[in-house]
C-alpha cells in the first residue's frame, strides 16, 4: 500500500515558469528560469484532488492545506506550487497562464493551551487535468 502524505511544498512566481508541456492527460514537464523555493511548513501538508463534470467536461480541483510558520505574503503576485509526496510523486498546482491558484491565509489564536495555533495556507486550483511531474 502506497503512503499518501505531502512532505514538501515549494513555490515559484508564475512569471518564472516559461512553459508547461502536457504529456498525455496527466503528466507535465515544467520549464522555468528560476528555482522553486521550499516553504517552511509544520508537519505534513494535505492535498485533496477531486473531480466533477461541468458542461460535459471533467474539471479537476486541487486543494492544498499547509501549516506554515509565518503568513505567506501574496501581494499582487501570481504563484505556482509544487508539492512532493512521501512516495516521491510531485504535483504542480498552477501554470504560467491564467487562471492562477487562489491563495488564502488564516491565523488561529486558540482559547485553550492545547488548541492548534498558527497560520494555515490554503491553495485551491481547478484545471482540465491532474498536473503530475514525472
Amino acid at each position: 500500500m502506497e503512503i499518501k502524505h505531502i512532505k514538501k511544498v515549494e513555490v515559484i512566481e508564475a512569471c518564472h515558469i516559461t512553459k508547461t508541456n502536457l504529456i498525455g492527460n496527466r503528466y507535465v514537464v515544467v520549464e522555468h528560469d528560476s528555482d522553486f523555493t521550499q516553504l517552511d511548513t509544520k508537519g505534513l501538508s494535505q492535498l485533496d484532488i477531486s473531480d466533477k463534470i461541468e458542461n460535459k467536461v471533467r474539471i479537476y480541483t486541487l486543494k492544498l492545506v499547509a501549516q506554515t510558520l509565518e503568513r505567506f505574503i501574496v501581494g499582487n503576485k501570481k504563484f505556482v506550487f509544487k508539492v512532493t509526496a512521501v512516495s516521491g510523486e510531485c504535483y504542480l498546482i498552477g501554470t504560467e497562464k491564467r487562471p492562477y491558484p487562489v491563495i488564502n491565509n488564516s491565523e488561529s489564536y486558540p482559547n485553550e493551551p492545547a488548541g492548534k495555533a498558527g497560520n494555515t495556507l490554503t491553495v485551491t486550483y481547478s484545471q482540465l487535468f491532474i498536473a503530475q511531474i514525472p
